[in-house]
């Protein structure tokens, strides 16, 4: 099986291709979703993700402080991947003090301290579970 999965800046990718690989890929996992257009990329939105027909798991972090990557937005992306015949949003908690910038991996961005978690989540939803 071939599946995408991006975190932060690499959703920008990941959503791309989700739209466009059709049945050559079998899923996606955005993680960190940049939600919010910056100056250096584009935000997921900009894709028709409305054309994406594989499964897809969104995850955030409920205390992401990144600016161009509120959780809340996460039911949104989800909800925009209209023709996946699989989707699912899961908002985690907790982990570790912020060793970072909000925007970095050593946050709650990266899910700092509960990252043998996300993963885990990540694999059960491949695995169709």
């Amino acid at each position: 099986p071939v599946w995408l999965v991006g975190t932060s800046a690499g959703t920008e990718s990941v959503a791309s291709l989700a739209t466009k690989l059709g049945s050559r890929i079998d899923g996606a996992v955005l993680t960190s979703s940049i939600s919010v257009r910056y100056k250096r990329g584009f935000s997921v939105f900009e894709f028709p993700l409305a054309s994406g027909r594989v499964p897809v798991l969104v995850a955030a972090h409920k205390d992401d402080g990144c600016w161009a990557t509120p959780s809340s937005q996460a039911s949104l992306i989800t909800e925009a991947f209209s023709a996946s015949p699989r989707k699912k949003m899961l908002i985690f908690e907790g982990g570790d003090p912020p060793k970072s910038d909000p925007c970095e991996a050593l946050a709650a961005h990266g899910f700092l301290g509960i990252e043998k978690k996300v993963v885990a989540a990540i694999a059960e939803f491949i695995k169709g579970k």
